[in-house]
């Protein structure tokens, strides 16, 4: 009974992820999209950003991967996901090497929230936008747009080198779906931050709404649903301006 049960719990796992590609292509494909929007706007307005990307490919290159570092930020994703999600926590231990959190009870969102969540980029956003409100010196900017860089770089890495070891938390869900949420998650923080940080990228609005309408399109076709997909699938819209302030204005 045990092994029907996990051979189901198995199945079902890979029909999620299979039924979750479509979604994954339009995220990369729409995030891809936005390499020419960028150029488009000049070198200044991306090239600090790509500056802390090659000086943190400097540090693990000639120095050595923070792993102490990128472990404290795992683990506490874990605990902050653990705390979201009505959990307790009994311990925190880092080293090193490894790390755990004991945790009073795990999920999904508990167990993949590290290869998703960029830790230290998200604190050098809310130190950033502490420092436009309180502060606002003209240095903020560019330091603000050298460490995004930076820790992105950061997270992008070694979320890559985990995936190639032996993580626990990937079995809570299975390596495959585990490995597909994990791509979603990441393509959307990037997808946010394009639309965010730069004025020629698409609007947060159309972003979404595009990815939507790619993603019930692709499902719709792949279930023969020919004739629906046309009413799902419009002309597409002219380019409008922007509908949101820049975060780096």
């Amino acid at each position: 009974m045990r092994a029907f049960k996990r051979g189901i719990q198995r199945l079902s796992r890979w029909a999620i992820a299979i039924a979750l590609l479509p979604l994954l292509w339009v995220l990369v494909h729409q995030v891809a999209s936005m390499a020419a929007s960028v150029a488009a706007e000049g070198y200044r307005s991306w090239w600090l950003y790509l500056a802390g990307i090659l000086l943190y490919i400097g540090v693990e290159r000639l120095i050595s991967r923070p792993m102490r570092l990128y472990i404290i930020g795992h683990e506490l994703t874990h605990a902050v996901s653990g705390l979201l999600s009505g959990a307790k926590i009994h311990s925190i231990k880092t080293g090193s090497k490894d790390g755990e959190v004991q945790l009073s009870k795990s999920n999904a969102f508990i167990a993949l929230s590290p290869y998703v969540v960029p830790f230290y980029a998200i604190i050098v956003v809310l130190l950033y936008a502490a420092a436009r409100h309180w502060w606002n010196p003209p240095q903020v900017l560019p330091t603000f747009q050298i460490l995004l860089g930076f820790t992105l770089a950061f997270h992008f890495s070694l979320t890559f080198a985990a995936l190639h070891g032996q993580q626990s938390d990937l079995k809570v869900v299975g390596f495959f779906l585990s490995t597909i949420l994990i791509a979603i998650g990441n393509s959307l923080i990037l997808g946010l931050l394009g639309v965010s940080l730069f004025g020629k990228t698409p609007s947060l609005r159309r972003f979404i709404m595009e990815t939507g309408r790619q993603t019930t399109t692709i499902w719709l076709k792949g279930l023969g649903f020919d004739k629906t997909v046309k009413r799902f699938n419009p002309p597409a819209a002219k380019p409008s301006p922007k509908d949101q302030t820049r975060w780096t204005r």
